[in-house]
C-alpha cells in the first residue's frame, strides 16, 4: 500500500486517538475511542490466494475485498485467532481488507 492512506482517511478529534503502525507496505492505523478501538489493515492478494495472516479474537472482524464487505460464514472464515480464509480464491491485485475489534 502507499504509505499513510489509512492515516488520510480519519481525523482525531477530542477523546480519540490515531496510532499508524508500519507506514510502508501492509500499513496499520489502530483508533482508540474509550473504551473501543479497531485496527484496520490490508493485504494485496496473489492469484487464487485464500489464507490471510491476521491477529483478531474471533467474532470481532470485518473483512472486504476491494471495499465490498464480505459475509463472514459465508465469504470467509474467521475461528483461530491467526488467519482469514476467503471461501473462494481472490485475484492477483485483490486488496483485502480487515478491521479488528478490540
Amino acid at each position: 500500500t502507499t504509505a499513510d492512506v489509512l492515516e488520510n482517511k480519519l481525523l482525531a478529534g477530542s477523546g480519540v486517538t490515531l496510532t499508524k503502525g508500519n507506514a510502508s507496505a501492509n500499513e496499520t492505523l489502530t483508533v482508540s475511542v474509550t473504551p473501543f478501538s479497531f485496527t484496520e489493515s490490508n493485504a494485496t492478494a496473489t492469484s487464487n490466494q485464500t489464507t490471510f495472516s491476521v491477529t483478531y479474537t474471533a467474532g470481532k472482524i470485518q473483512c472486504f475485498k476491494n471495499g465490498v464487505k464480505l459475509i463472514v460464514g459465508s465469504d470467509f472464515t474467521a475461528t483461530n485467532g491467526t488467519s482469514v480464509v476467503l471461501a473462494s480464491g481472490a485475484a492477483a491485485g485483490d486488496i483485502i481488507e480487515f478491521v479488528v475489534f478490540g
